[in-house]
């Protein structure tokens, strides 16, 4: 399966509510004070991307509402008008792509996409950003999912601002357990991660002191083999 098709878990949409910003005090606080920078760590999430560079993509996104935002400073536009509009249309395309992707990727249902929700991500554009980002935090049972555990450190991986949005605190019991090995077969051929040498031919070639010699009871002693004249 591929990884970044799960198995849908829950018939729930969100962990947590439009409102739970309680959930993480400090993820609130990054989004309200540095919203660029947390809808750009959100757009990692997403894949596949037109963008396939996650470090470029997260550079190209908090420079371009940088710079939009300067022109409507210079304007007088700053937070309203066209441009307050362009940098609200950004954030709410990434952060809804990037609630599809985590969804998918952690076993939850996507949400729909309907009259309230174009609603709710237009005038709470902040508020469902946090709440998109509380679906990396635990779940009410208190661990983080495999799907979880991947997506934060990939997250983390790219962003210049490590563990401001997202960061592994409790990971569910199975996420770091690691496949047996396979046992090992008499003559043959090993895993090539492994071993390259076959144990057959080791054990044929070792030389052993304590081996008896083998010997054939049909064979005629040189002695007694007589040679004609």
């Amino acid at each position: 399966m591929n990884h970044n098709q799960r198995v849908l878990e829950t018939n729930e949409e969100f962990k947590y509510g439009l409102c739970d910003c309680s959930i993480n005090t400090g993820r609130c606080c990054y989004i309200l004070c540095c919203f660029n920078c947390a809808v750009a760590d959100l757009s990692l999430a997403i894949n596949p991307c037109c963008i396939e560079s996650k470090q470029l993509r997260w550079w190209l996104l908090v420079l371009t509402n940088l710079i939009i935002a300067c022109i409507g400073g210079a304007n007088g536009q700053f937070g309203g008008g066209s441009v307050g509009s362009i940098m609200v249309g950004i954030g709410m395309y990434v952060v809804y792509t990037a609630s599809m992707n985590i969804a998918e990727r952690i076993g939850y249902r996507k949400e729909e996409c309907g009259c309230g929700c174009c609603f709710t991500y237009f005038f709470c554009t902040g508020l469902k950003a946090c709440q998109v980002a509380n679906q990396l935090d635990v779940d009410r049972q208190g661990t983080q999912c495999r799907g979880t555990v991947e997506l934060i450190t990939e997250i983390n991986n790219d962003t210049p601002l490590k563990n401001c949005l997202c960061q592994v605190t409790n990971p569910a019991p199975d996420v770091y357990e690691q496949e047996n090995p396979a046992p090992v077969v008499f003559g043959q051929q090993q895993n090539p991660v492994q071993s390259h040498v076959n144990v057959a031919n080791v054990s044929q070639s070792a030389y052993n002191p304590y081996a008896v010699p083998q010997v054939n009871p049909y064979a005629i002693p040189q002695e007694n083999v007589v040679v004609g004249v």
